[in-house]
């Protein structure tokens, strides 16, 4: 004899913590050597964050998906945190800076102008 099982098909808002796209802010904070950062270039590590500025920026004002938006937003804080130290090192280049910043928005303004062209 077949037995029936009702479906719940309603839709389910959740957001599950384990999901970062660039940033854990779940990790432990790894003991980390201060005398490392004299042979960091922070002009490097200015641009890497940058450019995941960028991204995270990217899905923030196209994503469709709350989870991914509201992910996409605690990141973006993290990263901003991550490039204004990078701005405080005594090695930074104000101008490299200009120069990335000027490349990148080159870079991203054609995917924001090609993904606004396809969605019209």
């Amino acid at each position: 004899m077949a037995t029936s099982v009702a479906i719940d098909n309603t839709p389910k808002l959740w957001y599950n913590d384990s999901m970062f796209l660039i940033y854990n802010e779940n990790e432990y904070k790894q003991p980390f050597n201060l005398s490392a950062l004299d042979r960091i270039n922070p002009n490097n590590q200015y641009k890497k964050h940058l450019e995941n500025y960028f991204y995270l920026k990217f899905i923030y004002m196209n994503s469709k998906d709350g989870c991914e938006i509201y992910q996409s937003n605690k990141e973006l804080q993290i990263c901003q945190r991550k490039l204004d130290y990078w701005k405080k090192h005594p090695d930074f280049d104000i101008n490299l800076c200009h120069y990335h910043n000027n490349e990148l928005i080159k870079k991203w303004s054609k995917k924001w102008t090609q993904k606004n062209l396809q969605s019209k």
